[in-house]
């Protein structure tokens, strides 16, 4: 249950990503500091939320359950690990 708990704060990145979604949407110009800004909070919360706690999660299931349950998860850390290298990207590109 407290894996599940602390995988949920990962949704604490929806809501910057969603907005940015809508400004690509409406075609808002993306060198404006609303839209860097909101790409700053994405990199951030997704650094925290994402990268650290899924890999905090990662460490904890693999030392105390069986190894099927980490290589269940392992796909879940990598995505994450793959998009937080594209949000990189992006954010460098737009700075």
């Amino acid at each position: 249950p407290g894996y599940l708990a602390q995988g949920v704060l990962a949704e604490v990145t929806a809501t910057p990503l969603n907005l940015i979604m809508y400004l690509k949407a409406i075609e808002y110009p993306q060198d404006s500091m609303v839209f860097l800004g909101l790409a700053t909070i994405l990199l951030v919360l997704f650094l925290l939320f994402r990268i650290v706690n899924f890999t905090h999660i990662a460490y904890k299931i693999f030392t105390i359950y069986p190894l099927y349950y980490f290589l269940f998860f392992l796909p879940i850390l990598l995505m994450n690990y793959y998009w937080f290298y594209l949000l990189c990207q992006h954010v460098l590109a737009a700075l």
